[in-house]
C-alpha cells in the first residue's frame, strides 16, 4: 500500500488550497499539500457506491447506485460479488461503472463533519474519488487468489455468504478519476498517474 510508503504527517486542513500535489490513488491513500505536509485520509475506505446503468424493468437506462465493498492490491480494486445482484445483472448488459469513494465513510474526518459550520459531507474539503472504468471478471485468472485473499482480510464475513449465490472475483479496469479534496476545482487523473502515484504528467 503506498500510503505505508509515505513519511506521513498530519496536517490542519486549513493548510490546502490550489496547487496541492494529490496522490491520486485515494484508496486509497494520502493527500500532498505544499511545505511537505500530508494529509491522510484516517480510515481506509473499504466500500463505496458503484454506479450502474440499470436494466430493472421499473429503471431501465437511468443510473443505479449500490453500495459496493471492495479491496485494492497494488492499486487494482477487486470486489467479491453475486450474479443476482442488480448491479451484476446491469453490467452483464453494460459494464461501464463509476464507483465512489469518500472519506465520509470514516465519519472522523473533520472537514466531514465535525468541524462546526464547516465540515459535511459534501464539502469539497472532505476528500472523495470518482473511478470509471469497466468491470471484468477475473475468474480462473492469475489474479483471481490474490484478490481474493484480500477481500476475505478486508471483509472476514464474505466467508459466512451463502454458497448458492454464484459469487465470483470481479476488478476494475480503471479508464478515469475524478478527484477533489479542496475548494478550486477537482483534479482529473488518469491511470498511469494513478498507478505511479503521482499526478505528474
Amino acid at each position: 500500500s503506498m500510503v505505508s510508503s509515505l513519511d506521513c504527517e498530519w496536517a490542519d486542513v486549513t493548510t490546502m488550497h490550489p496547487g496541492s500535489i494529490h496522490d491520486p490513488r485515494l484508496s486509497i491513500h494520502a493527500i500532498h499539500v505544499p511545505q511537505r505536509l500530508t494529509i491522510t485520509i484516517p480510515t481506509t475506505p473499504t466500500g463505496g457506491v458503484m454506479s450502474t446503468i440499470s436494466t430493472a424493468s421499473d429503471t431501465a437506462g437511468a443510473p443505479f447506485g449500490n453500495p459496493q465493498s471492495h479491496a485494492e492490491v497494488d492499486g487494482n480494486i477487486y470486489y467479491y460479488v453475486s450474479d443476482v445482484d442488480q448491479s451484476m445483472l446491469d453490467i452483464a448488459v453494460n459494464n461501464q461503472v463509476g464507483y465512489t469513494l469518500s472519506n465520509a465513510e470514516a465519519l472522523s474526518s473533520p472537514a466531514c463533519g465535525s468541524i462546526p459550520y464547516a465540515g459535511d459531507e459534501e464539502s469539497p474539503l472532505c476528500s472523495r474519488l470518482s473511478i470509471t472504468g469497466n468491470f471484468v471478471n477475473i475468474s480462473g485468472t492469475d489474479e483471481e487468489e490474490q484478490a481474493t485473499d484480500a477481500l476475505f482480510k478486508a471483509h472476514p464475513a464474505m466467508k459466512n455468504w451463502p454458497a448458492d449465490h454464484s459469487w465470483f472475483v470481479g476488478k476494475l479496469e480503471i479508464t478515469q478519476l475524478w478527484e477533489i479534496n479542496m475548494f478550486g476545482g477537482a483534479s482529473h487523473i488518469t491511470p498511469a498517474q494513478y498507478y505511479a502515484g503521482t499526478d505528474a504528467n
